[in-house]
């Protein structure tokens, strides 16, 4: 059976650096269920994944939004 075409993917993840906590990229998901990071400049090996809701609410803590 072959595998559903890529069509649309959502960010679901933000990506890290673990050093920095700087953001690096995101983690995609697409609707044939393939995972993908998209990076942000150059592709990172020491990183941390944080759900996207979880990384807003650190920035509104952070800035006050």
């Amino acid at each position: 059976m072959p595998k559903q075409r890529r069509l649309m993917a959502e960010p679901i993840m933000c990506i890290l650096c673990r050093k920095t906590e700087k953001l690096v990229g995101h983690l995609y998901h697409w609707n044939n269920g393939d995972l993908q990071p998209m990076w942000i400049g150059d592709p990172y090996t020491e990183v941390r994944y944080v759900p996207i809701l979880e990384q807003a609410r650190a920035a509104v803590r952070v800035h006050g939004m």
